[in-house]
């Protein structure tokens, strides 16, 4: 059986920035090269983003808090991703992810949304 290539990708949109100043983090997904971005509702001031390592930079709780977050929905996406292999058997298409299982969990399953 063919494996899938699965990446989880977390990056800010400096072109759109907010009032704030913050610019908004998106999660990128890739399934065997096709990608999804999803809004992940959180913002991060530029100079606190490590963009190598996807995280906020700083030992402040908001950073330390944003960072949380990201763990979990990084584990949350991967765990739905497990169970969509389980479940179907077979490779996973950029619509599943897109209009599927991922965005209901999205809308309301990852904390703080």
């Amino acid at each position: 059986m063919q494996r899938n290539y699965f990446t989880i990708l977390f990056l800010i949109k400096k072109s759109k920035l907010l009032k704030n100043g913050e610019a908004p983090i998106c999660m990128r997904i890739t399934v065997n090269g096709q990608r999804a971005e999803i809004q992940i509702k959180r913002s991060v001031d530029i100079s606190k983003w490590n963009s190598q390592k996807e995280c906020a930079i700083g030992k402040e709780r908001k950073s330390m808090e944003l960072n949380h977050y990201l763990d979990t929905v990084r584990m949350k996406v991967l765990q739905i991703h497990r169970e969509l292999e389980a479940d179907h058997g077979r490779c996973l298409k950029k619509t599943l992810l897109r209009g599927g299982r991922l965005s209901e969990d999205a809308a309301g399953g990852f904390p703080g949304t």
